[in-house]
């Protein structure tokens, strides 16, 4: 009974935190939904109107295009340098968590459950190489 106040904070805390996500999200979405809806707006204004100015909205555009798909690009190089660095380190971990337990409990083979911490660092690893190759 008396923890009940402890309960009631923690579930109001995971509503709230659940609900401000999915709010985020939606406002990210109807951002995303705005900015190419007007943009289809300009290039139907622009093929109503092909003159020397609207060349220049176009080639704007594409630099636009270009430079957004230059992010994309550099941020995919991140996110993979990343996660080689993060299944590095995991194996590591593992490595030295394996030799730890050896060194503690000789006899027995409670050294293998740092297998289980390898086993996530060659996961990382995995999917790190395997995003290279799509």
């Amino acid at each position: 009974m008396a923890n009940f106040g402890l309960f009631y904070f923690l579930a109001f805390g995971a509503i709230g935190v659940f609900s401000f996500l999915s709010v985020a999200a939606w406002v990210e979405a109807r951002k995303t939904e705005r900015l190419n809806s007007e943009r289809m707006a300009l290039y139907r204004k622009l093929a109503e109107s092909p003159t020397a100015s609207a060349e220049l909205v176009l080639a704007r555009l594409r630099e636009e295009d270009e430079k957004r798909d230059a992010e994309a690009r550099a941020a995919t190089r991140r996110s993979r340098r990343d996660s080689l660095q993060g299944g590095t380190i995991v194996l590591a971990v593992a490595l030295g968590l394996g030799f730890f337990l050896r060194m503690i409990a000789p006899g027995s083979g409670v050294w293998a459950v740092s297998t289980i911490v390898g086993l996530i660092g060659l996961t990382i690893l995995g999917f790190a190489f395997r995003r290279d190759q799509e």
